[in-house]
């Protein structure tokens, strides 16, 4: 998904919202969001979660 989301990166720059670009907006939220999600996902088997 981070792939994904880094190759969209020149289209974000140019598409403009609200006069700011998508990039500084909406799509850097994003990143931040699955980063973290990804991390505290990895995290579950260390703090005991199971299937």
């Amino acid at each position: 998904m981070r792939i994904m989301l880094a190759n969209i990166l020149p289209w974000a720059g140019y598409r403009k919202t609200y006069g700011e670009s998508i990039a500084r907006r909406e799509l850097a939220g994003h990143i931040v969001a699955h980063d973290a999600f990804t991390e505290w996902c990895a995290n579950l088997p260390d703090m005991g979660y199971s299937r």
